[in-house]
């Protein structure tokens, strides 16, 4: 397949560095940034008009963004660094879904949101754990090691960087030391 560049960023400027990509309605493309002041922005399908969507405080870095939509709209969801928060495409109106209540004890980067149930298993990964936030509680537990079944030959993911849920009940974790993918049921 042929690789297409649709978007760069100047390579000095590190508050446009890509920290998050995701795909929304018809092929939209959405990535955040790291560094100060970070930001969200919406590229065309083709790579016109890339547009600054949100922007976040001094510090906050935007380490994952998911697009999601149902009946009530269109949504980002991304993370900074420990709290989850939800852009309203439609309105521009950002609402925090969950906050850590310890944020020197926790370092979000990616999750994935179990939309039936209203939770979120999150990647906490400098501090090697997967964390299973119950939304409508704010609450906010240590998911059990095992047992995991691997793809690859290591134990438990020392540094989880990504997890995908897929219903009913199998929760994948993706683990930056390790380099391997564990498989959680």
């Amino acid at each position: 397949s042929a690789q297409l560049s649709l978007h760069s960023y100047s390579p000095t400027d590190l508050s446009y560095a890509i920290n998050g990509l995701t795909i929304g309605e018809n092929d939209t493309i959405y990535y955040g940034t790291f560094g100060d002041n970070a930001k969200i922005i919406r590229i065309n399908p083709d790579g016109s008009n890339p547009t600054i969507i949100t922007s976040g405080g001094p510090g906050e870095n935007i380490r994952y963004v998911q697009y999601e939509s149902d009946a009530s709209g269109r949504y980002i969801l991304y993370t900074t660094q420990n709290t989850v928060k939800r852009l309203n495409l439609n309105t521009g109106v950002i609402t925090t879904i969950w906050t850590s209540p310890t944020p020197a004890s926790f370092n979000l980067r990616e999750f994935s949101r179990d939309v039936a149930n209203n939770k979120l298993y999150v990647a906490d990964t400098e501090f090697g754990r997967i964390k299973l936030v119950d939304l409508a509680n704010n609450t906010a537990v240590t998911i059990d090691s095992l047992p995991y079944k691997q793809f690859g030959a290591s134990s438990f993911p020392r540094r989880p960087f990504a997890v995908c849920y897929v219903a009913p009940n199998s929760l994948y974790i993706g683990d930056l030391t390790n380099s391997l993918v564990f498989k959680k049921n």
